[in-house]
């Protein structure tokens, strides 16, 4: 692959993400391989040719996403560790956005990492590190087929909300707009987030304010 050609064409401005890596890989190997596609990357991805082809084929941003976790995410070969020579300080990264006039505004995924499950200690060390507000996408927590793992992180995100609130730090959400099939705004007639629609509001203003 070349990496101005086949990657940063992809992108708007010059700012490539892992999933136009991804869509470079997808699209090179294409033009590449062929018909041969499917048995490259079945041999990498460790799943028979026929599902490789039938995802590759009928659900392209599926099968992006499963090269993504393969290739770029944690364990992948294409996954770099956080190290002070790579990546920049937390504390300095919040300094800076405070300094730059911004609110200095943290992440929660789903609350089932080890980092996430304690909903309290978690907030409690942002606000120690200067955070001012946390994001969500509520999405990840309950959009999910399988019922256990659905209950499960509902259950989570219940947790987290109340903590939030108690600890009067700002949740802000959305969805993840640079991946395909999310939708635009999220749904907040749904039982599972229509109770926290006012503090969603109120800190929303916080941000327009």
């Amino acid at each position: 692959m070349n990496y101005e050609r086949d990657v940063l064409s992809l992108t708007p401005s010059g700012n490539p993400t892992e999933r136009h890596i991804t869509e470079a890989y997808q699209r090179r190997s294409e033009e590449i391989l062929g018909e041969k596609t499917d048995i490259f990357w079945a041999d990498i991805l460790k799943i028979n040719i026929e599902k490789i082809r039938d995802i590759r084929i009928k659900k392209r941003m599926d099968f992006q996403e499963l090269l993504r976790k393969t290739l770029v995410k944690y364990g992948g070969p294409g996954y770099m560790p956080p190290e002070r020579e790579t990546f920049p300080l937390f504390d300095d990264v919040a300094q800076m956005i405070e300094n730059a006039g911004g609110i200095p505004t943290g992440t929660w995924l789903d609350g089932t990492s080890p980092g996430e499950e304690k909903a309290e200690e978690f907030l409690e060390l942002l606000k120690s590190k200067g955070i001012k507000a946390v994001t969500i996408i509520p999405e990840r927590n309950y959009n999910i087929k399988d019922s256990d793992e659905r209950a499960h992180k509902i259950k989570r995100l219940e947790e987290f909300m109340l903590t939030a609130q108690k600890m009067d730090m700002p949740v802000v959400c959305g969805t993840e707009m640079n991946k395909a099939g999310q939708p635009f705004v999220d749904n907040f007639t749904s039982p599972v987030l229509k109770q926290y629609l006012p503090y969603f509001l109120s800190s929303a203003r916080i941000f327009f304010s």
